[in-house]
């Protein structure tokens, strides 16, 4: 019992420390994406680098499970709002164009680090 309770502080310390971590990746990738991106390639952190990319594809994540459930509850289960139609397209629509702007955003400031010789640190040894 004691053991486990050991445990289970450590991880909510350890979710605690990287949630933060993450808050300041993605804060820093707003106002010094250059820094970010190669601070982060240099401490080789993987779990930052995984956490920022799923914070990015979530939107994308959402609509992927979204729009079945929605193409289900339409023709499964004979539901029909004609207003939900447009909405969800302009939301689709949305979410793919947030997605390829964060995306191009994102890939530009790899590409800049990349440019300006740090090339080496993005190599996986």
């Amino acid at each position: 019992m004691e053991r486990s309770k050991k445990i289970i502080k450590l991880g909510i310390l350890f979710l605690i420390q990287e949630g933060w971590k993450l808050l300041c990746n993605i804060y820093g990738l707003l106002y010094n994406p250059f820094l970010v991106l190669r601070v982060t390639k240099k401490e080789k952190d993987w779990i930052q680098m995984t956490l920022v990319g799923m914070v990015v594809l979530l939107p994308f994540l959402v609509f992927s499970v979204g729009l079945p459930a929605f193409v289900v509850g339409q023709k499964v289960l004979g539901m029909n709002f004609p207003r939900l139609n447009k909405l969800a397209l302009l939301g689709g629509g949305g979410v793919i164009l947030l997605e390829g702007v964060l995306i191009m955003y994102l890939l530009y400031w790899t590409w800049k680090v990349i440019k300006k010789n740090h090339f080496s640190g993005f190599l996986i040894k």
